[in-house]
């Protein structure tokens, strides 16, 4: 294993444990929210060669991509019905999500599908960010804010040439939690992208930056949350 890919499980690992702190989960519960049989089903045959279970770095099994997929392509379906596919089962967290979770319909146990946010390559893990995954999920768990922000603020803590603004970051936090109601993982990476361009970020430019790069995405924009209501 190379240390990039040490340093990243490394990052995804840490971050999942954040999530449970952020939404209050112990790993008990996640075990046995993830492990119940009783509303798993099969991937439908028109996807099930899509995707296959493997052995994951990041933890047990996950679920891998057979094929590339384009960024914004529908990848499997993750619950059907009102049971979850191998994708609700498998599909691990990461601090780098190449897919997210849309629900077809407006009700909290409405279907929901995996649509790759990036291009994916064939014999990539699909990763999720949890956090994201639960908005959509109709589980209805809160994110605790001061949690939240304190995942933010370790996360910059890595990078000291980004305080120079951090009087600008809580009004920024602000108006992402009044879009999102949790803070997406892609939040530390544009910020500081932002702050190594000498930029003053603003929620709406994060807003605005995550339409841009997801402009292929707009008609499930409102269903990943990142537009302003």
């Amino acid at each position: 294993m190379s240390t990039i890919t040490t340093v990243a499980i490394g990052a995804d690992q840490i971050d999942y444990s954040r999530f449970r702190v952020e939404f209050g989960l112990t790993q008990q519960m996640m075990d046995a929210l993830l492990t119940r049989k009783t509303d798993q089903v099969a991937m439908p045959a028109p996807f099930a060669d899509r995707v296959e279970l493997r052995a994951s770095l990041l933890h047990g099994q996950g679920l891998y991509a057979k094929r590339a997929f384009r960024r914004g392509e529908l990848v499997v379906p993750a619950r059907i019905d009102r049971n979850r596919t191998p994708a609700g089962r498998y599909t691990n967290h990461s601090i780098r999500p190449n897919i997210a979770g849309i629900r077809t319909g407006a009700a909290p146990d409405s279907d929901i599908d995996m649509y790759a946010i990036r291009d994916i390559a064939a014999d990539e893990e699909l990763l999720l960010d949890y956090r994201q995954a639960g908005s959509v999920n109709g589980i209805n768990m809160p994110c605790d804010r001061r949690a939240a922000e304190e995942t933010v603020r370790q996360r910059l803590s890595l990078h000291a040439d980004s305080q120079w603004l951090a009087d600008a970051l809580k009004p920024c936090l602000d108006a992402v939690w009044s879009i999102c109601g949790y803070f997406p993982v892609e939040f530390v990476d544009w910020w500081l992208a932002a702050t190594q361009r000498g930029c003053v970020p603003d929620a709406d430019g994060f807003v605005s930056d995550i339409a841009r790069l997801r402009a292929d995405l707009a008609p499930v924009l409102e269903g990943l949350r990142y537009a302003a209501r």
